[in-house]
């Protein structure tokens, strides 16, 4: 693990981007070889699949706020953060990172480190950039995005929720109402059914005008 830590992050040059976290590069594995700079999931991406190519037997983990990596050794677990040159993180960091997102004590760990498949792992990288556009103000960028979760999980209820939203704000009117519709139906109890709700009857009302 040192060796994979000292080529990657000494000799080759990867790091985590600091300066600018949110410019949607950082998401494209394509960029992040080119630029050697990613965000956590995306340079934990790159450890993984080197870590793999030398038979070490590493995971991802969808830790909250920040994705890590981890392998069994001696019977227990090492944690490491690709973010941070791949640090080995403490049970105390690790405790302090979650006080730090839920804002008090958790007392077990082992929810938090639960390995995350390849569609997980590509379903949260595409959140994150899904989130980035949308923060920029780049709806139809966002909406391409929306559009690759659902076809690498379809399952994902509320990115149909997300897709409507984001389609109504593109003037996508008919397309929206489909799909705020597929989400009331799925979710009847969600907690912002009501908004929704308003939102589809408003949308129902401008499209029986239309016609």
């Amino acid at each position: 693990m040192r060796r994979l830590n000292h080529f990657l992050f000494n000799q080759l040059g990867f790091t985590g981007n600091t300066e600018d976290f949110y410019d949607p590069r950082n998401s494209y594995l394509n960029e992040v070889l080119d630029r050697r700079r990613g965000i956590p999931i995306s340079l934990s991406v790159v450890y993984l699949e080197l870590g793999r190519r030398l038979g070490l037997p590493l995971q991802g983990v969808s830790f909250p706020g920040h994705f890590l990596v981890k392998f069994a050794h001696q019977g227990g677990e090492v944690v490491l953060d690709p973010f941070n040159h791949g640090i080995s993180l403490s049970e105390e960091d690790l405790h302090r990172r979650l006080q730090e997102i839920f804002d008090e004590d958790v007392e077990q760990l082992s929810p938090f480190l639960v390995p995350a498949g390849n569609r997980d792992i590509l379903v949260r990288m595409l959140s994150n950039l899904k989130a980035i556009y949308q923060n920029q103000g780049e709806g139809e960028q966002a909406l391409k995005v929306v559009n690759k979760i659902l076809i690498v999980n379809p399952a994902l209820t509320d990115q149909y929720r997300d897709r409507g939203l984001l389609l109504n704000s593109l003037e996508c009117y008919h397309a929206a109402l489909k799909d705020l519709q597929s989400y009331l139906k799925a979710k009847p109890e969600a907690e912002d059914v009501e908004p929704i709700r308003k939102l589809v009857i408003g949308l129902q009302e401008a499209h029986s005008r239309i016609n």
